[in-house]
Formats: structure tokens, C-alpha cells, sequence
């Protein structure tokens, strides 16, 4: 107290000022730091978004591809003639996104995946060209290709956090568009492709339309996945919804009508006369 009463007023108010700057101070680098590191990870995040998308832009073109290949193997002309443009724009997909993934700090078994990715579809596209597979090996072969791209995909989820994202909403919509997404498409690709092989050659043998069948159940357990997360997404988050509500809903439709349309037209139909172009556009 002797020491206190010895100061002016001017350096009490220095001491308590001093006082005041410590005890913020700790909260205050707490705060910074954290807010720091949350701007990293959106940085982080999206910087996932070009690679992510042209990896994306090649699957669905390999599943477009796969299912023309199908056709055109099965014997349906109008559907071989429609497969360059997509094996050009196949290749163009390719070449873009190795762009992209040259500089996405990949590790050296990741960067192997993806070569490999790439030489399997110069193989295929070789084997479609020459009519040299069957629609079934064509399928096959194909389908490792996306299961092989997938991974990829996987690989990139983690690789830029998009799995770690702490927000509910933005987590469910990564989840839906970045996860679910992708496995619902090829499994629709998948039926695409199944589909318009045995159109073309009019007929689906038994063991076939059970494995059809099996496959339509997984589209629907994946759709409903797909459709709840998207919700999740728009919960409290008019943006969200105003972007995704209505695109949504119309794809939730489509894709409940096509499955109908293999229900009718395959599994239950008595002779298989839907033309394959319909069902592949469907």
C-alpha cells in the first residue's frame, strides 16, 4: 500500500492499463489462432474444388461411355455412332484433369493410381474401338475403371479436408454432393449400362434380372442417403435452399421414374421392346 501511495495517478492507471493487456492477451492470441486456423481449413477446402470436379467430369463421362460401349457391343448402331464424341470428350476430361491434379500435392501411390486410371481407359477404348470385347468384359472393365477413379475421389476428400468440415450443414452437403453423389451415379451407370446391353440383344437371362434387381434396391437405399443429407444441408440455410431445394426434388423424380422404367421395361416385362436409346437417354 506504501508503494501504491507513492504513485501518481497517471502511473496507477499505466499499471492497471498493463494489468487489463494481460489478462486479454491470452484470450485474445486464442481467438486469432483459432480464427486462423479456420480460414486455413476454408482455404484448404477450397482449393479441393478444381480437382475434385475435373475428377468428378471423368467419371461420368467414363459412365457415359461405358454405356454407349454396351449398346454398341450388343449390336445397336445408333449408339455406336454417338461413342466417339464422348471418347473425345473423354480423353479432353482426362487431359484436364491431370492438370488440375499436377499440382494437388499428391503422394506418390495416388499419383500411381491415377496413371494407371489412365492407361486402363487407353486399353478399354482400344478394345471397345475393335469390337474386341464382350459387352459383359466392356462392363467389367469399365466399372473397375470408376471404382479405380472413386478411390481417387476418396483420396482427394481427405487429402483437402472436406471430411472434416465442422459445420453440420456444409458437412452434409459435402457428404451428399462429394459422397453420396458419386456412388449413386454409378450405380446408376451401372443399371445404364446393364440395361441397354440386354436391349440391345433383346433378352435379360434369369440370374441377370436378379442381379438387376439387386441393383435397382441399392440405387434406392443410396437415393434415399443422398436426398436426407441434402436436407440436412437446407436446415435453417435459406442460401442453401434456394440453390438446392428445387434441383433437388426434380432429380429425387427423375431418378424414381427411371427406376420405374427398368422396373417395367426389364425386371417385369415380358419381352424386352424398349429401344436401348430411350432407356440409355432415360
Amino acid at each position: 500500500m506504501l508503494l501504491l501511495s507513492r504513485l501518481s495517478l497517471l502511473q496507477k492507471f499505466v499499471i492497471l492499463a498493463l494489468i487489463g493487456v494481460l489478462m486479454s492477451a491470452l484470450p485474445t492470441f486464442l481467438y486469432v489462432r483459432d480464427s486462423l486456423a479456420t480460414i486455413a481449413q476454408a482455404q484448404r477446402e477450397a482449393s479441393g474444388a478444381g480437382p475434385l470436379q475435373a475428377v468428378g467430369l471423368v467419371i461420368q463421362k467414363v459412365q457415359v461411355h461405358r454405356g454407349l460401349s454396351a449398346g454398341m457391343l450388343g449390336g445397336d448402331e445408333a449408339l455406336a455412332g454417338r461413342r466417339p464424341a464422348v471418347r473425345d470428350a473423354l480423353q479432353q476430361a482426362f487431359d484436364a484433369a491431370q492438370a488440375q491434379l499436377q499440382s494437388a500435392g499428391l503422394s506418390s501411390a495416388l499419383q500411381a493410381q491415377w496413371q494407371n486410371a489412365r492407361q486402363s481407359w487407353q486399353q478399354l477404348e482400344a478394345g471397345v474401338a475393335q469390337r474386341s470385347l464382350s459387352v459383359a468384359q466392356s462392363t467389367a472393365q469399365h466399372t473397375a475403371l470408376v471404382a479405380s477413379l472413386l478411390h481417387i475421389n476418396e483420396e482427394l476428400l481427405e487429402l483437402y479436408g472436406l471430411q472434416l468440415e465442422a459445420n453440420d450443414n456444409n458437412f452434409a452437403l459435402i457428404q451428399a454432393a462429394m459422397v453420396n453423389m458419386p456412388l449413386l451415379g454409378e450405380k446408376l451407370g451401372q443399371m445404364r449400362a446393364q440395361g441397354t446391353g440386354f436391349l440391345s440383344r433383346r433378352e435379360l437371362p434369369v440370374l441377370n434380372k436378379g442381379l438387376l434387381l439387386a441393383q435397382v434396391q441399392r440405387v434406392q437405399e443410396l437415393q434415399g442417403v443422398t436426398v436426407r443429407n441434402f436436407e440436412r444441408a437446407q436446415h435453417n440455410q435459406p442460401a442453401f435452399t434456394g440453390a438446392l431445394g428445387q434441383a433437388v426434388q426434380a432429380a429425387n423424380e427423375q431418378m424414381t421414374q427411371t427406376l420405374a422404367l427398368a422396373d417395367k421395361e426389364l425386371i417385369n416385362a415380358s419381352a424386352l421392346e424398349l429401344a436401348p436409346q430411350a432407356y440409355f437417354d432415360t
